[in-house]
């Protein structure tokens, strides 16, 4: 006799339901491999925070960063000819001065940088990516890039004053 004609003989209330104890087995199975799998991406995913603002740190500050750091970045809106332009303080996540200057926008398009011209007066920036230590990328794939004079009073290059010569069209260091 086969074990499934042993298991369905006999009276209903004394047969084992073999269905339901495979399917109780497999939502056990799926229920622990659910909770390993929240489990591992909980431990491997951190998310990062804005840290809190230093005292130094103007109130306009924006924290572009991630989980390895970041900068706090204040950009103003300067002029509108013949670049749009920005008048800009970036700061350490620890509330130094990193660099502080004029930046102009420009656009990423296929791999280069293009300089945005005139129009009406450059808005208020809210959100960023990052700060390189030269460009400040903003989350719209607009880039302000030095133009002119910027003073990096601290850090590596401290008392660096660099003069910046804004071609229209480039590739920037990232891309290449």
């Amino acid at each position: 006799m086969s074990v499934r004609a042993l298991l369905t003989q006999g009276p209903p209330h004394h047969r084992p339901r073999v269905t339901d104890n495979v399917s109780q087995t497999d939502q056990e199975v799926s229920a622990r491999v659910f909770g390993i799998v929240i489990a591992l991406l909980a431990s491997g995913c951190t998310t990062a925070r804005t840290p809190e603002r230093p005292s130094s740190v103007s109130s306009s500050a924006v924290w572009a960063g991630g989980v390895d750091g970041g900068a706090w970045i204040d950009c103003d809106p300067a002029a509108k000819e013949p670049h749009l332009e920005y008048a800009c303080v970036v700061y350490t996540d620890s509330g130094d001065v990193w660099a502080s200057g004029s930046y102009i926008v420009a656009e990423r398009r296929d791999g280069s940088l293009e300089l945005s011209g005139g129009g009406l007066f450059p808005p208020r920036i809210h959100s960023y990516d990052f700060f390189n230590g030269e460009h400040i990328a903003v989350t719209d794939r607009r880039v302000l890039v030095p133009r002119g004079w910027i003073d990096y009073p601290f850090g590596d290059g401290h008392g660096k004053r660099v003069l910046n010569r804004t071609r229209l069209s480039w590739t920037p260091s990232w891309e290449e």
